[in-house]
């Protein structure tokens, strides 16, 4: 277990079950340099007021982006820090939330940089996960949630689905992605495919029902009439049922940072549910 954590002059050390130090490229004091070098390079002209609130903005990014290091130190590789095309991804990262602060959505923010760092990286998963850098500044609450409901239904599996019941205990983890879901219009999907998060389809998939009768085969003995009953006796999975239902999201399908940024969000909640080797390969 990680307990006290000290730094040395070009080194990370923690501690589990004794001192252990760890030479890397890049400490967290050069990452917090860079960030201040990056804010002033970007933003060499603003006045003094407006650079003290970006400053306090990109504060909130390294006081995120210090919580999970230690959470995820073991995890990544911290010699990519020193990579310039991840010194690229955190100037994209600084100029964001100098901009937007905490609309900036740090948290899957800095997630998405850890993403870019992790050990087991291939090339596609760095640029995914660059890109995504680059766009989830720019959703908003209801949009992330949105590319999560569909991440759920279409890029999840439960390891057991003889009846709904295990829908219901997943779902009923994963409430608050339904917030502001319901306020997502046509101008949000077009947004969201401009964003290069989704494809809008102009022939829809099956209905729910069939498509989860196919993916789970302890369904398939089961009629539609029966498993439409399931769900309207559940107490959570119906709610996102209704939301899948209403934005018609079997006419949509998930580009790879879409499913990135959704997976992310998911996993706030379900941490051991996302497994970033699984479905980007």
């Amino acid at each position: 277990m990680t307990n006290k954590k000290t730094i040395s002059n070009n080194s990370s050390g923690i501690q589990a079950n004794g001192n252990v130090n760890l030479n890397v490229g890049l400490t967290f004091d050069q990452v917090e340099k860079l960030t201040t070098f990056f804010l002033k390079e970007n933003f060499p002209k603003l006045r003094e007021d407006a650079m003290k609130l970006a400053h306090e903005n990109v504060q909130k990014l390294l006081n995120e982006f210090k919580k999970q290091l230690e959470e995820k130190i073991f995890t990544i590789n911290l010699n990519n820090f020193s990579d310039p095309d991840v010194q690229n991804s955190i100037n994209d990262a600084v100029l964001e939330t100098a901009k937007r602060g905490n609309k900036a959505n740090l948290d899957i923010l800095v997630d998405l940089i850890f993403k870019r760092v992790q050990q087991t990286n291939n090339d596609l998963q760095s640029l995914t996960a660059s890109e995504a850098i680059k766009i989830i500044s720019r959703l908003n609450t209801g949009q992330i949630n949105y590319l999560s409901i569909m991440v759920l239904f279409h890029h999840m599996s439960l390891k057991s689905c003889a009846n709904l019941n295990n829908f219901d205990l997943t779902c009923s983890k994963l409430l608050p992605i339904l917030k502001n879901v319901n306020k997502i219009n046509g101008w949000d999907i077009q947004y969201l495919e401009s964003q290069r998060c989704l494809v809008h389809l102009f022939i829809g998939h099956e209905n729910i029902i069939k498509q989860l009768k196919e993916k789970y085969t302890g369904l398939k003995d089961k009629t539609e009439a029966v498993l439409q009953q399931e769900i309207e006796n559940s107490t959570y999975f119906k709610d996102f049922i209704a939301i899948y239902e209403k934005h018609k999201m079997n006419f949509t399908r998930l580009s790879i940072i879409g499913q990135l940024i959704g997976a992310i969000n998911i996993a706030k909640y379900l941490p051991q549910s996302i497994d970033f080797d699984n479905y980007i390969k």
